[in-house]
């Protein structure tokens, strides 16, 4: 009868990914545990648990180690080889777990060239337990040694994190890595941090980084997460300040490197970030949807305002804020009540949003804006719908031109009536007026077709912009959802500070917006047959309206 062959249990680990990557550790573990087990006459059975850090302080956290002990503890496991004894473990509470498994079940194990351990023998035992103890004590001393290794080098100058920040590149001078500005990537750091500090959003950030086809860092996608955008625009470190937390001492390290944006543009950016996080907040809290909110502010102390609506009372009104700080800060200034009288809900809701369809709907800016975006996101489609485009063009522009002649011909009309002694002067000069009034606006609509078919021509886009654009703003004119509306202002509006003027009884509304929309400007500068060069003017960021108070409380009977 032929004797049972045992088998040698080797178990390989390293201790970082770069190890692991290069692979020369594990493979000579595991040459080296083969030929010990082919000396001893025993069958290799290979458990590689590839990378696991040495701060790993669970078994659970280790597959194969798992395994391993289950199998010892199973009585499968008499003999295990290890390429040092710290490769189990070096965490001094973990070690001790182990080594009571494998002293219970009275293991052989075999180290390095094959030294065996019995851990049957009260001599191996203390041997094995002295070599774990000098184990986990060089483990921690080379783990503080490189903690302030890492501590000295940041002091020095040097960048000690594994991150890669985007703007930056990492240069080695031979001792380490110092920070230096990535010229590519900088330009559109800094575009970064500029166009949330005008507009607040990240979503423009983004959509900007998808126009630019800037890839990710991380993962070199041209798609950026909302995430991503946010944490590098709160990284103090592009003003010129990197930290360091020293997990060990619990110390934070502070010193200077090279800046990319000025501290004044890091700090507005803070602001709007800390802002926009203050509407969130009041957004979740609130009980109704107010189309306002984290939008209005209180014209005479600057407080955010806040919604009201108690059906009971029939109370439905914007209110300065402050006014309930006063129960819990007594030493908060309350602003006037007379200048802070509240409004009614509806009719500042209404006035807004139409007066904000209205600038949308007539911005030459804006429309230039999201001509650039319609045409870059959609300019891939399909060659055939030029023509179908440029017919609905050439179509739209006869029956502009048919109705300015019928306009020229109701002039004449006119005119004749007038010489008839039909109508009087003063009826045909309103009349006229009104015929002029539609006839610059077909005038108008014919400028906007040339300008359409002159841009299918030179530059071979074949998306009518126009007709997308104006579809989307008659979207927003019959939009129902405060959600959905309030989604919306705040893509534009920076704040809206409401003021009541007692003596005229009269609330003194101001719009803030992040683009200056207001009154702009469309000018052709030349004129060339069809084709049209323009400029576009910027017009202001503010404007201010009155409107009348509506009176609150409850209902008469009868």
């Amino acid at each position: 009868m032929s004797k049972k062959v045992e088998k040698l249990y080797i178990y390989c680990r390293v201790s970082s990914n770069e190890q692991k990557e290069k692979g020369v550790s594990l493979v000579t573990q595991e040459r080296t545990g083969r030929r010990v087990a082919k000396d001893l006459n025993m069958v290799a059975e290979v458990r590689n648990e590839q990378s696991a850090s040495s701060a790993t302080s669970r078994i659970a956290d280790r597959y194969q180690l798992n395994k391993l002990m289950n199998e010892v503890k199973s009585g499968k496991v008499k003999n295990i080889w290890v390429s040092n004894i710290d490769r189990m473990s070096r965490n001094t509470d973990t070690w001790y777990g182990i080594l009571k498994d494998l002293i219970n079940y009275k293991i052989n194990v075999y180290v390095g060239n094959g030294t065996k351990y019995s851990l049957n023998s009260s001599l191996d035992k203390l041997v094995v337990g002295i070599l774990s103890q000098i184990a986990v004590y060089d483990n921690e001393s080379r783990t503080v040694r490189f903690a302030e290794n890492k501590v000295r080098k940041f002091l020095d100058g040097y960048y000690v994190h594994g991150t890669q920040l985007f703007g930056y590149q990492k240069i080695s001078d031979g001792k380490g890595k110092i920070l230096a500005e990535h010229e590519t990537n900088s330009r559109h750091l800094k575009q970064m941090f500029k166009i949330y500090a005008k507009t607040g959003l990240v979503s423009d950030v983004s959509k900007y980084l998808m126009r630019e086809g800037v890839r990710s860092i991380r993962n070199n996608k041209l798609k950026w997460s909302d995430a991503t955008i946010r944490k590098i625009l709160e990284n103090e470190t592009y003003a010129g300040v990197v930290y360091f937390d020293d997990k060990f001492s619990g110390q934070r390290y502070k010193r200077k490197c090279k800046a990319l944006i000025s501290r004044d543009l890091w700090n507005e950016v803070q602001d709007k970030m800390v802002n926009n996080k203050r509407r969130t907040s009041q957004v979740n809290r609130q009980n109704y949807d107010y189309l306002l909110t984290g939008m209005l502010y209180c014209g005479v102390c600057g407080y955010l305002c806040r919604g009201l609506k108690y059906e009971k009372n029939y109370k439905n009104l914007y209110y300065c804020g402050s006014k309930g700080e006063k129960f819990r800060n007594e030493k908060y200034d309350i602003c006037d009540k007379r200048k802070s009288k509240s409004v009614n809900i509806d009719l500042l809701d209404n006035i807004v949003w139409n007066t904000f369809c209205d600038t949308i709907k007539n911005s030459h800016v804006l429309r230039e804006m999201e001509k650039n975006s319609i045409i870059s996101d959609k300019g891939s489609k399909q060659k055939l719908l030029i023509d179908k485009q440029v017919k609905e063009k050439r179509a739209e522009r006869r029956d502009y031109s048919k109705q300015i002649a019928e306009l020229q011909k109701k002039k004449l009309n006119v005119t004749k009536l007038y010489a008839e002694d039909v109508i009087k002067e003063k009826d045909l000069k309103e009349l006229l007026s009104q015929i002029n009034l539609t006839e610059t606006e077909m005038n108008y609509n014919i400028e906007q077709v040339d300008i359409f078919l002159n841009e299918i021509k030179n530059t071979k886009k074949y998306i009518d912009w126009y007709k997308i654009y104006m579809t989307q703003v008659d979207k927003y004119y019959k939009m129902k959802s405060i959600k959905q509306k309030r989604k919306v202002l705040q893509q534009y509006i920076e704040r809206i500070y409401v003021s009541y003027d007692f003596e005229d009884a009269l609330h003194k509304v101001d719009i803030n917006l992040k683009l200056a929309l207001f009154d702009d400007v469309y000018n052709v500068t030349k004129r060339v047959g069809r084709k049209r060069e323009y400029e576009i003017h910027e017009g202001s960021n503010s404007k201010s309206f009155y409107m009348e108070s509506a009176k609150l409380g409850r209902k008469k009977k009868g």
